[in-house]
């Protein structure tokens, strides 16, 4: 920022400097993920997958050897689905693999399940469960169909990352300048204001549009919608502190200042600025490069559990 004090054409070759880096290191990540570690997780989850099929056959062979005490008949080479149910029923797992496998059992009923059926029957919990997309809410008027398909397009969102980056462009500016005016002078607090009232008629237009149940479907949303709520709620105290010391100097602490609002505005404006920076990050996903790296940091970090698993 001291150079773009200096000359403001700097912010251009920020930018550009910026946009070049970040493209070249996400693409040089994807490779480091891609080619390095291929092998590390291929024997990994090779081997994860061994133990998974041991435990089955271990699991088979005491329900067919214990089989015969529930249902008085000799052992056998199957165990029934039956036992199997009443065992699964017992056991403790996760509520959404119990359905699952209950699902499975049920259109087996009265027949006997080798150990390879066994076997294929845990396969159940890998398939990936698809939901389906909610429809968009009822309209009645032409008109509000119109509203309502505008809202639902991707120019929608486009345009409020167009407002974000905007908006992000007068923080990164105000903040040089910050030693020259106060936050008062400077407009920040009244640009950031309106830019908070787009965001909340954003995902309210957006809950309207699309309906609650398609609205909540997405993480994208609800990743919106929080940070919202959250940015409305410090935007709201800001705006109250500014109301009852409209002359206020943010970097100023005094006993007024903290009376008002147990944080200072100097650290309200800062949080707000924080907010709507991260709020940003959902570009990422506008992204395909930068999703899929972003997508594989996030899956690295989920199946971190299975990973040290296999490795001890």
């Amino acid at each position: 920022m001291p150079a773009y004090q200096v000359n403001r054409l700097y912010s251009l070759y920020f930018i550009t400097f910026l946009g070049i880096g970040l493209y070249f290191f996400f693409n040089m990540l994807t490779a480091v993920i891609y080619n390095e570690f291929r092998g590390f997780f291929f024997n990994s989850m090779q081997a994860s997958y061994f133990r998974r099929r041991l435990g089955f056959q271990a699991a088979f062979e005491m329900l067919r050897r214990q089989g015969g005490r529930y249902v008085n008949q000799p052992y056998s080479a199957a165990v029934g689905a039956g036992v199997v149910k009443s065992v699964i029923l017992q056991a403790k797992i996760k509520r959404s693999a119990r359905k699952a496998i209950i699902q499975e059992l049920d259109s087996m009923m009265g027949s006997s399940l080798t150990a390879a059926d066994f076997q294929q029957l845990f396969d159940v919990l890998d398939r990936e469960t698809i939901r389906p997309t909610p429809p968009l809410r009822n309209v009645t008027t032409r008109r509000l169909k119109r509203i309502q398909q505008l809202i639902a397009h991707k120019g929608f969102v486009y345009i409020g990352m167009c407002v974000a980056t905007v908006n992000v462009l007068v923080i990164s500016v105000e903040i040089a300048l910050q030693d020259q005016n106060t936050y008062s002078d400077s407009g920040l607090i009244l640009v950031n204001i309106g830019c908070t009232g787009f965001y909340c008629f954003e995902q309210v237009a957006k809950i309207w549009a699309l309906g609650w149940p398609r609205y909540r479907a997405s993480w994208l949303n609800r990743f919106d919608g929080v940070l919202t709520v959250v940015l409305l709620f410090f935007t709201l105290l800001t705006v109250i502190v500014f109301a009852v010391m409209p002359d206020a100097d943010a970097h100023s602490s005094s006993d007024v200042n903290e009376v008002v609002v147990f944080i200072p505005f100097y650290d309200l404006t800062r949080i707000i600025n924080m907010l709507i920076i991260f709020r940003f990050l959902r570009l990422i996903s506008m992204f395909e490069t930068m999703s899929v790296v972003a997508g594989t940091l996030v899956d690295l970090v989920r199946n971190l559990k299975a990973l040290i698993g296999s490795l001890v």
